[in-house]
């Protein structure tokens, strides 16, 4: 497994030269190929329950609409915690796109909705976003900050990322299930600091920190999360 593929559970404890661009391709590309630790979205092995990556859902669930500003009120409980991993950096960019050089993966975009208890949007909620690529490498030190992001919510509490289906590294013995790292903050709000998994994907029954109120359907590319944040 490459330096920058490791688990979720072993902190980064050398200081690695920054690549060039090319040579960060180059690395990225022979991880994907041949590092037994790197597992991209499309070539997870077949499981009693999946046999796929996480791919389009037939749930009755769907994506945002920009003209539907209801919310189920079980969905404005606050939502729950998840670890923040090792791989947390400060001052990632403001901006949607997270695929920063158009690497090959599966589009995905990501929105959802800030919500208070009382189901009403949080207006002006800063929503931060992390994951590794879909050769499971995260970038832990370039000035790009790949697939990583930063953005507020719009007056009815709406986000929204582009990005592709992370992929899987190796915690231990098995594979971490395919998720984004979240930090939400808002004026008089509790910070969140959670994680978004996905529905289907054949490593969540093994993975020793997924819940199941964070793992969503992905629906014709689109992944759903609404987060609810506890007053102060």
């Amino acid at each position: 497994m490459s330096d920058r593929a490791t688990s979720e559970t072993v902190l980064v404890a050398a200081s690695i030269a920054e690549p060039s661009r090319r040579s960060f391709l180059g690395h990225a590309a022979l991880a994907s190929l041949a590092l037994p630790g790197c597992l991209p979205p499309s070539q997870a092995p077949p499981s009693d329950d999946d046999d796929s990556a996480p791919t389009d859902d037939d749930d009755d669930s769907s994506s945002v609409d920009d003209d539907d500003d209801s919310a189920d009120p079980a969905a404005c409980e606050p939502t729950e915690d998840n670890i923040e991993g090792p791989f947390f950096r400060e001052e990632a960019p403001v901006r949607e796109d997270l695929n920063v050089f158009d690497d090959a993966g599966e589009p995905l975009q990501i929105e959802g909705r800030v919500l208070d208890p009382d189901c009403q949007p949080l207006v002006g909620a800063e929503v931060e976003v992390w994951h590794c690529a879909p050769t499971g490498d995260y970038d832990n030190e370039s000035d790009a900050f790949e697939w990583r992001g930063r953005a507020f919510t719009d007056d009815q509490g709406r986000y929204r990322f582009q990005t592709v289906v992370p992929g899987r590294y190796l915690n231990g013995d098995e594979y971490r299930p395919a998720h984004v790292h979240y930090k939400v903050h808002a004026e008089g709000h509790e910070s969140l600091t959670t994680q978004l998994y996905f529905e289907g994907d054949p490593y969540n029954g093994v993975d020793g920190f997924i819940r199941d109120s964070l793992i969503r359907p992905v629906v014709d590319g689109v992944i759903n999360f609404e987060v609810s944040l506890s007053p102060e």
